[in-house]
This record gives C-alpha cells, sequence and structure tokens, in this order.
C-alpha cells in the first residue's frame, strides 16, 4: 500500500512529550508506516496557543530541530508544515525565508481567532494586508497555502492569491460543511474551488469534523459527498493524526488506515479509487510542488 497523509501534529508530541518516533503512543510512528510501500507525510509545527507569539517562535525553531533529529531514518518521505502564522509576526519575510530555507513547504496562517494576518474559521476577519502579502510572498518562495482553520472570507482571500499565481490550494485536514456543519469545514462553493486550483482536500479524521456515528459510515458520507460534487480525484487522507485525542473512523492510529480503512473502502469503492485516496491524488497533485523527481 501506498500512503500519503496531509497533516500530522507528531512533531508537536514528540517534542513536548519527549517521545521518540518509535514510541506506540503516537498516532503516527515508525511502526504504523513500515507496512506501506511509498509513503509521504505531512508533518506539521503547531504554534502552541498557551505560548506567546514570540515564544512560539523560538518552540517551532526547537521543535524543527527536535524532529529533524528524530526522523531522519523514519520510514517515509517527510515534508514540513507551519500552523498558525502568528509566529511570523514580526520580522516576517525574513522568519518566512528562514522556514522555507529550512524545508517548511506548506503554511496554515491561523489556528483560531484572528492574529496579524487574519483571522480563523471561528470569526468572520478576513485577510489584513499583511496578511495578503505573507501569503503572495509565501507562494512566491514555493510554499503551498493550507485553508485549514481559514474564515469562510480569509479562505476567498487566499483562493484569489493562488489564482493570481496559478498554484493549487490545500485543505490538509477538512470535510464537507454539507455532511457536517461545523466551522472547520468546506462549503461546497470551497471545494470545488481548492479542486479547481489543482489542489486536494485531506479529509479530517477529528470526530467534531466527521460527525455521525464513530465507525467509518461518518467518513464515508463525506467521500460520497466529494463524488457527488464530481471532485472525487482530489479527496485525500488528511489526518490530524496526534492533534485530536481520539480518531474517527474507528482508527486508534495511521496503522489502522492500512487495517481498517483501506479494506472498508476497497469494498465499497473499488481498489482504484482507493489508492487514488491513499496516495494517487496527492501525488498527481501535489508533486510537482512537494517531492523531487527521485521521491515520486
Amino acid at each position: 500500500m501506498d500512503l500519503w497523509i496531509l497533516h500530522a501534529d507528531t512533531p508537536y508530541r514528540m517534542y513536548r512529550e519527549k517521545r521518540s518516533f518509535s514510541d506506540p503512543a503516537l498516532h503516527v510512528n515508525a511502526d504504523t508506516l513500515r507496512p506501506c510501500d511509498r509513503t509521504v507525510v505531512c508533518f506539521a509545527f503547531w504554534a502552541d496557543k498557551r505560548e506567546s507569539d514570540e515564544a512560539a517562535w523560538q518552540s517551532c525553531l526547537s521543535m524543527y530541530e527536535d524532529a529533524t533529529e528524530k526522523l531522519k531514518n523514519a520510514p517515509c518521505h517527510v515534508i514540513f508544515s507551519i500552523e498558525d502564522a502568528r509566529i511570523l509576526s514580526v520580522q516576517t519575510r525574513a522568519r518566512l525565508a528562514r522556514l522555507r530555507r529550512r524545508g517548511i513547504r506548506i503554511l496554515t496562517p491561523f489556528w483560531s481567532g484572528r492574529n496579524r494576518f487574519g483571522g480563523a474559521h471561528d470569526t468572520e476577519a478576513r485577510l489584513t494586508p499583511d496578511g495578503r502579502r505573507l501569503c503572495a510572498d509565501a507562494m512566491t518562495l514555493g510554499m503551498l497555502l493550507d485553508v485549514s482553520h481559514a474564515s469562510r472570507r480569509s479562505f476567498d482571500d487566499m483562493a484569489e492569491i493562488a489564482r493570481g499565481v496559478r498554484m493549487p490550494l490545500l485543505a490538509t485536514h477538512s470535510n464537507f460543511f454539507a455532511v457536517t456543519p461545523h466551522s472547520r469545514n468546506l462549503t461546497d462553493a470551497e471545494a470545488l474551488t481548492i479542486a479547481g486550483s489543482g489542489g486536494v482536500i485531506g479529509l479530517s479524521l477529528v470526530p467534531a469534523h466527521t460527525g455521525g456515528t464513530p465507525d467509518v459510515s461518518a467518513l464515508f458520507a463525506h467521500i460520497d459527498h466529494g463524488i457527488a460534487l464530481g471532485i472525487g480525484d482530489a479527496l485525500a487522507v488528511g489526518g490530524d493524526f496526534d492533534g485530536t485525542d481520539a480518531l474517527a473512523a474507528s482508527l486508534h492510529n495511521a496503522g489502522d488506515l492500512a487495517e481498517v480503512l483501506l479494506p472498508a473502502m476497497t469494498a465499497r469503492y473499488g481498489e482504484d479509487f482507493t489508492q487514488r485516496f491513499f496516495y494517487g491524488n496527492a501525488l498527481e497533485r501535489l508533486g510537482a510542488y512537494l517531492l523531487q523527481s527521485k521521491d515520486k
């Protein structure tokens, strides 16, 4: 099985809880990935809301060093992302360039509330002028924008910026509002915008985002909705692994993707669709931006 996970907060847990990548307490750990053939994981550095912007910036730098060491022999291709751009509130361009030089490939500008750059899903704020500059600069540096956690108005502004440079827009861990009306989920118009940009929608495995029963049927309702919208080829594994206490779809860790979700999806959707959901869609749409040719 090939696997691409679009969002895992594993570096945060490894750093804060002093865990190694072999620790079975982690949703994503070395053992859960070894059964896979080709594997890509987008690991996020989350700016802890309990810290000031500056303290969170220093923590993210330390988290980067910690993750780089602990993941150097990981059985997967590693992609790094930043979640909550408030750590870039001072020396914005210099810090953004510094992160890009360290291999940060995805920027999620918001998490909750407002920051210098705009508003998250629990606000009605749009991108500020600083936010528009940040997003434009990030894409100029080759970083992709992740709209998960963005407000509706911030989404519209980010989509406009992505269209201007003809780069794909991502939702690394969001579902469909029409199925589960949670502020973190995408409207149909937003989902169509992401798919039309050449981006992907990584479906969230947070129970509050899937809604419904704790088995696979709740997640399948979101997959069915994406197919009905005509964007089944833009759906992928999102996750929020290690960023939520409990996982949806009767999963306990990333290993259950192969043990539980893969056979259930294959029985319902067929092998081709399932393999594309697990890996092929992300590779086809994002590979040119996030992988070197040797990694494909």
